[in-house]
């Protein structure tokens, strides 16, 4: 979009690069458009302020964990996700490399975009999951 409206400046593609890591960690090429254009719209209405956590982004990571730990819920860390197992049409668990199934007791969570999280349901690769039914 940048080349197409013609911005050459380094400092601009650096700057939407910056912004779009910010949002959901991809460069400005590959993130969707409409988040950027909300959020810059955001950032420039009066009284407008970029904020930070008290404690930075970890505090924040530390407060969702207890948040879902208190809830009964747990997070996993370096376990690699081969595939969403549904049941009734509806996302039951999860099968990890290495074969184990996690049962997930009311659903499953994914932090992936919606394209790579289509990717982990059965026929996901091919095209014809479920997704959004």
């Amino acid at each position: 979009l940048m080349r197409e409206a013609g911005v050459t400046s380094s400092f601009l593609r650096n700057w939407f690069d910056y912004l779009c890591f910010v949002l959901q960690a991809l460069p400005a090429e590959k993130h969707p458009t409409a988040p950027v254009a909300y959020m810059l719209s955001d950032m420039h209405t009066p009284g407008a302020a970029l904020d930070y956590p008290r404690g930075g982004m970890g505090a924040l990571i530390d407060a969702l964990v207890r948040g879902v730990e208190r809830q009964g819920g747990e997070l996993r860390y370096g376990a690699h996700v081969e595939e969403v197992t549904l049941h009734g049409g509806r996302a039951s668990g999860v099968r990890l490399r290495g074969g184990q199934h996690v049962r997930a007791r009311e659903g499953v969570v994914s932090n992936a975009s919606i394209w790579d999280t289509e990717r982990f349901l059965p026929g996901g690769a091919s095209g014809t999951s479920s997704l959004g039914r």
